[in-house]
């Protein structure tokens, strides 16, 4: 688990194994149901030849994407990211939003 704080914005972000569609789903609605009181619940996935993310109403290009992004440079599959985030009431703006969800994918797949 990593944690990173940006004008009171929270970001939490997990890694976790993940071998299919169901599996990737199930994991997301258990982070849902246990977070949720946050605001924004992302992931990204590689299974196979499927790169998979979600925004969960994060602007797309800032959250999901950046993510998968991050796992398609170190060639990683089969790892679930999921990254929480719980909103401080300051907007980020895209780019920084987008920077924020990469640093805190690289420090989750630094862990690993």
């Amino acid at each position: 688990m990593v944690r990173y704080r940006i004008k009171r914005s929270e970001f939490i972000g997990f890694i976790v194994d993940c071998d299919s569609v169901d599996c990737m789903n199930s994991i997301i609605n258990d982070y849902k149901r246990k977070y949720r009181d946050a605001r924004h619940i992302c992931y990204s996935v590689i299974l196979g030849d499927n790169e998979i993310f979600g925004n969960d109403g994060e602007p797309y290009g800032t959250s999901g994407i950046a993510m998968l992004n991050e796992l398609k440079k170190r060639d990683i599959k089969n790892k679930l990211v999921i990254i929480v985030r719980y909103f401080g009431g300051i907007k980020l703006g895209r780019s920084l939003l987008r920077e924020t969800y990469c640093n805190v994918t690289k420090s989750i797949l630094d862990k690993i």
